[in-house]
């Protein structure tokens, strides 16, 4: 989806592709909805949104988060369909997984009703 939603606009550009990243912490997430658990985030092309997660050892997880937990930031292409329906479809997607893998130092999202994972590769700062 990121990759059609990006290349849309400009080509494929691989020396300046957009960065979408999900980031799982450690420590409590302080939103209200909460309660306690591990905070994550998560920043695409006109979205940032916090909320938190549970995942277990046996790759089970749930990810959770409030529509207040969305930011809105328009950047390049906020208003073409690629990019609408890219929004659209990662704030559902998140909200629908179900389970987790990790792999070749990358993470796969399953979710349900869905046949595809979404995919995050693990990049070093």
């Amino acid at each position: 989806m990121a990759r059609t939603a990006r290349f849309t606009l400009g080509g494929e550009d691989y020396i300046n592709i957009f960065k979408i990243t999900l980031q799982f912490g450690e420590k409590a997430s302080s939103l209200g909805v909460c309660e306690d658990l591990p905070a994550f985030s998560f920043r695409s092309f006109d979205h940032q949104i916090d909320g938190c997660f549970q995942a277990d050892s046996e790759g089970k997880m749930e990810i959770n988060f409030s529509p207040e937990n969305v930011v809105y930031d328009p950047g390049i292409g906020s208003s073409t369909f690629p990019i609408l329906e890219f929004e659209d479809r990662i704030k559902k997607s998140l909200l629908a997984v179900e389970s987790y893998a990790i792999e070749s130092n990358k993470l796969y999202l399953f979710m349900k009703d869905q046949k595809n994972p979404m995919v995050f590769l693990a990049l070093k700062d």
